[in-house]
């Protein structure tokens, strides 16, 4: 994760965020035994980089609700 999200509203749901997601899936019994892990799993990478990253970039918080 890179980036920052603006708390300074003092509501998590007006708060803007500019964040940068990076992750790559290497399936195991570790990542499949988590919440976390079987999101990811499921999460859309439409076009991962040469190395079989997925990246998503997020601008507004219901993009980051609706991610996971």
């Amino acid at each position: 994760v890179e980036g920052a999200v603006d708390l300074s509203t003092g509501d998590f749901n007006k708060a803007t965020p500019n964040l940068t997601l990076k992750w790559q899936i290497v399936k195991s019994d570790a990542l499949m035994a988590s919440y976390l892990g079987q999101a990811l799993v499921a999460a859309p990478c439409p076009s991962p980089d040469e190395q079989g990253f997925c990246t998503r970039r997020i601008n507004r918080m219901q993009d980051f609700k609706s991610s996971y």
